[in-house]
């Protein structure tokens, strides 16, 4: 019999509602991960998927992105090229004030001297983490966790893992500290930041394991909360949003290729479902920040159906070839 599938999330802020998404399709197909690794908003929404029992995530998810959630105000009454700039506006007041239900605003250093600088407090996300996630089910449960952080001083990545130690709400936290929005984390007297700068989707890990640890074919469903293909940009903002999607898309990019070339001709094999966050032409260049309920709801469904399209390819593959077999996400490029 095969492994039960491995589920990787990529950070992305606001943007991993289409996470939640994607999820509750894979539930909803009757399909349970043996292993889900995640950074930043990716590592969080794993907790809450391993820190749950099956029947009890979505809910789980749903408080959470709820609790996140900002008035949409008047935005859906207009159509999207008119909605742009209230969604600029909304975006921008949670970029420089903050989500009272994730994060509020610190105290700013004006002497320079501050070791832990960040521009918010995430103690709210952090009560909320602890609220959603029963970390002794994290760490005895049947669903293995990885999550991956940052060094700050080194630049190393740290890989916290239930099947070498336990898994705490600290190892979660320093996943998604995001300099310099949010303080560096210590753990171990060493300060860790956001996992994104080593591995915002941290594919790598998993495959570079499983190459020399597997008995049959392997599945990997990875979602990515940044496209790698787009159409040209159109504007500085769009120009910007662009910037943003490659700097991380490409991570993804060289990951997947250089294991694909690692497990060329190698049996078992295995496939790599890829999703990816592509509805370009309803988003602003402040999209990780645009918390807007009706936002929120848009991207959990296109996860939903994302995750369906995927797992409808994946039930038709003949698998049986050799090697690492890369499924590219559905493509909507045109939106």
């Amino acid at each position: 019999m095969a492994p039960p599938p491995i589920l990787v999330l990529s950070g992305g802020n606001a943007l991993g509602a289409y996470h939640a998404g994607a999820w509750t399709a894979l539930e909803a197909e009757g399909i349970e991960p043996g292993w889900v690794a995640g950074t930043s908003i990716g590592a969080v929404t794993a907790a809450i998927i391993a820190g749950n029992a099956p029947g009890r995530r979505n809910a789980a998810l749903r408080r959470f992105w709820d609790r996140a959630a900002a008035l949409d105000g008047f935005q859906n009454l207009f159509p999207q090229p008119m909605r742009r700039p209230l969604q600029y506006a909304q975006a921008l007041t949670s970029r420089l004030m903050g989500r009272p239900g994730l994060f509020t605003l610190r105290p700013p250093d004006l002497t320079g001297a501050d070791a832990r600088p960040g521009l918010f407090d995430a103690a709210a996300m952090k009560r909320l983490i602890a609220e959603l996630v029963d970390f002794e089910r994290v760490n005895t449960g049947p669903m293995r966790l990885t999550v991956v952080a940052t060094d700050l001083a080194s630049g190393e990545e740290r890989v916290f893992d239930t099947r070498s130690g336990a898994v705490g709400i600290d190892h979660i936290m320093a996943s998604t500290a995001l300099i310099p929005d949010f303080p560096p984390v210590e753990i171990e007297a060493r300060p860790l930041v956001d996992g994104g700068f080593s591995a915002n989707l941290p594919v790598g890990l998993v495959l570079d394991e499983t190459f020399s640890h597997r008995a049959d074919r392997l599945t990997v469903f990875a979602v990515d909360l940044f496209p790698s293909a787009a159409p040209l940009p159109r504007g500085l903002g769009e120009a910007a949003q662009r910037q943003n999607d490659l700097l991380f898309a490409s991570q993804t990019r060289i990951a997947l290729t250089s294991r694909e070339t690692m497990w060329r001709g190698h049996e078992p094999g295995g496939d790599v479902m890829m999703l990816a966050y592509e509805a370009l032409s309803e988003e602003t260049a402040l999209k990780g920040y645009d918390f807007a309920a009706g936002t929120l709801a848009r991207r959990w469904a296109e996860g939903d159906r994302d995750m369906r399209a995927q797992v409808a390819v994946w039930h038709g593959l003949a698998r049986n070839a050799p090697g690492l077999t890369l499924h590219p996400p559905p493509t909507r490029l045109a939106g």
